[in-house]
């Protein structure tokens, strides 16, 4: 029997897979194991680490003969393009090279590269010569005695005078009102200090805790893939009540209060975060993973049942 990887179509942004088993094997909630045969390390559910672990239970189906799981971001996302990797899923263990078409979430893949000017954006073409019409004398005015046309200075003048006076006028009433008419029309969105992208990029550069506090004060407020970056790094760190925010970020009653940006929240998923933050030493996780555990329902998803046994018992 092998084990092939392939994207999950139906996470065209990336951060899921496909893990299929070509052979019999019973579908059924599954644990899968990675290991990586350059580095001899292994994955868990915090990371890499020395010690051999699996990673589950997984929901597994039937196509065609074959045994499908589809893994997450808890994976997907901590394995290099063409790692050479151990893969078990199911009791069957396969050597495979990772492929780069398997690609990590939009949150381990940053928030895109630099543009590319065109030609034409590199540098503002020369503004062309205006076309301005060559003034042309005004017609001379019909002969009149010299008298007459001297005459007309003096109204010239005085309509000049009106001029600058209307102009000036208009000047004062616009500098004076204008803001005051224009500035209700377009009101700021307010944004909360810390929260927008500059803050939350300056979260990043922090130090783990001193981000994740700063994220944490932001509450649902802010871009969820930035937040979730700073996030992620402080529960990479240890940082036990970060790994509870990561269960948050996954639990149906939580991920609202959050501003969670998970598509797929499962009761089953936070039960794992809780856990592991509870055993951290965060004193809150205990409540939150006891109605988590509450929510499992083994009868319409057999993981529920899985879980509960191993992080609710």
């Amino acid at each position: 029997m092998s084990i092939s990887v392939r994207p999950d179509p139906d996470h065209p942004l990336g951060g899921y897979a496909l893990l299929t088993v070509h052979g019999p094997v019973t579908p059924g909630p599954v644990m899968v194991g990675v290991t990586d045969l350059y580095e001899d390390r292994h994955l868990g559910p915090m990371g890499w680490q020395p010690a051999p672990v699996t990673m589950g239970p997984y929901a597994a189906r039937d196509e065609e003969g074959a045994l499908v799981v589809p893994v997450g971001p808890e994976i997907v996302d901590r394995i290099e393009a063409f790692a050479m990797l151990r893969l078990t899923v199911a009791g069957v263990s396969a050597d495979l090279s990772w492929p780069d078409a398997v690609r990590t979430s939009p949150s381990r893949a940053g928030l895109g590269g630099l543009g590319v000017l065109s030609a034409t954006d590199a540098a503002p073409a020369s503004p062309p010569e205006a076309s301005t019409p060559t003034a042309e004398p005004p017609p001379p005015p019909p002969p009149s005695p010299p008298p007459r046309s001297r005459s007309l200075l003096p109204v010239l003048l005085g309509l000049a005078a009106l001029m600058v006076v209307v102009a000036g006028s208009a000047w004062w009433y616009l500098t004076q009102n204008g803001s005051e008419r224009l500035e209700p029309t377009f009101p700021p969105t307010p944004v909360a200090v810390g929260c927008d992208a500059a803050g939350l990029s300056e979260a990043r550069a922090l130090p783990p805790a001193e981000g994740f506090a700063r994220v944490k004060a932001c509450a649902a407020e802010g871009d969820p893939e930035l937040r979730f970056q700073v996030i992620e790094a402080a529960a990479d760190g240890g940082l036990a009540e970060a790994i509870a925010m990561i269960g948050r970020w996954y639990d149906p009653s939580q991920a609202e209060a959050v501003g969670s940006g998970f598509t797929s929240r499962d009761p089953a998923q936070a039960a794992r975060y809780y856990k592991e933050a509870a055993l951290g030493g965060y004193a809150p996780a205990s409540e939150l993973l006891a109605a988590a555990c509450a929510a499992l329902d083994p009868t319409t998803d057999p993981t529920h049942e899985i879980a509960g046994d191993l992080y609710c018992n």
